[in-house]
């Protein structure tokens, strides 16, 4: 059986490398019941082979699936086989991975949709007319950079270089594990980082976007909302799909594409902007004409807006 110091070895190994609260709750809760079962079975974990831990690892994912064959479900069996993955990193859980890939195939994720620009500018002008420059500070990076919000969100003024053509964002490790940076020279776009750095930078070691993830999605919601696209499932993501999607729109070549975005792959970066057009195509046919008006006018509105502030 695991003994209680182990428990706790794991529990703080967890607490170390994972980054959020929710997360490292998950992962938590998700250990102590597997183990749960394991001792109930009379197996010990620490003396167990990778095949044996394997073994009942797909055993626990195909009862997870058995009583919620949905999402909610899914996801608890994909935290259940990563947390063990993440607590024993040699061993190889094969059959518990292959039965997830099948359940991913009945239920396949749910894609973000495209943000316009004129939709992504015109939100940036209506939070800083609101008094809220922080979460506009976040629509424009993550749209203009490609950044996503967990990105921007850990973003410090350090990472964020004034150079003469525009704004260097350094990102250090990405998703992919790899050390990035991103150059912003649109002319209104470094106009209005300019002026939000003049008035909002606290210190070199704070962070761009000081607010958590969930008032920046509540932000984002509130405002699409108000310009009249409450009806739309756009999520913080969806910020990032619209940047690509309107490089590619104005000219930019794939080529170009790749690196600004951090694919690996050309086929990943095509059906990404792929679908975004698809999506723009239709949200264009099926939006009233009067909130693609009143967007239109905010996005025009750029930098000059601080010129209003006090």
């Amino acid at each position: 059986m695991m003994s209680g110091q182990r428990r706790g070895q794991i529990v703080s190994f967890l607490m170390s490398s994972l980054r959020t609260a929710r997360v490292r709750t998950e992962y938590e809760v998700s250990i102590e019941s597997f183990s749960a079962r394991l001792e109930a079975l009379g197996v010990a974990a620490e003396e167990a082979t990778s095949e044996l831990l394997d073994w009942h690892l797909a055993d626990a994912v195909l009862e997870i699936y058995e009583d919620h064959d949905d999402g909610e479900g899914l996801h608890a069996a994909a935290v259940l086989v990563a947390s063990w993955s993440k607590v024993n990193p040699h061993h190889k859980y094969r059959t518990a991975f292959k039965m997830l890939d099948v359940w991913r195939q009945r239920h396949p994720p749910v894609q973000a949709t495209c943000m316009p620009s004129a939709v992504a500018f015109g939100s940036v002008s209506w939070l800083l007319m609101e008094s809220k420059p922080w979460a506009a500070a976040g629509v424009l990076l993550c749209f203009s950079g490609l950044l996503r919000a967990s990105e921007m969100l850990t973003l410090l003024w350090t990472n964020l270089v004034r150079v003469p053509h525009g704004f260097v964002v350094v990102l250090g490790l990405t998703k992919r594990g790899q050390e990035q940076s991103v150059l912003l020279c649109d002319p209104s776009v470094v106009a209005w980082l300019d002026s939000y750095a003049k008035r909002w930078r606290v210190s070199s070691g704070s962070r761009v976007v000081p607010i958590s993830y969930t008032t920046f999605q509540r932000l984002l919601r509130q405002v699409l909302c108000t310009l009249g696209f409450g009806a739309v499932p756009w999520s913080t993501h969806s910020l990032r799909r619209g940047g690509a999607t309107a490089m590619i729109e104005n000219g930019v070549l794939f080529s170009d594409l790749m690196p600004f975005g951090r694919w690996l792959s050309d086929r990943s970066a095509r059906e990404y902007v792929r679908r975004g057009q698809l999506h723009l195509l239709s949200l264009r046919r099926d939006i009233d004409a009067s909130s693609w008006t009143l967007v239109n006018r905010l996005a025009r509105l750029g930098p000059h807006l601080w010129l209003l502030s006090p």
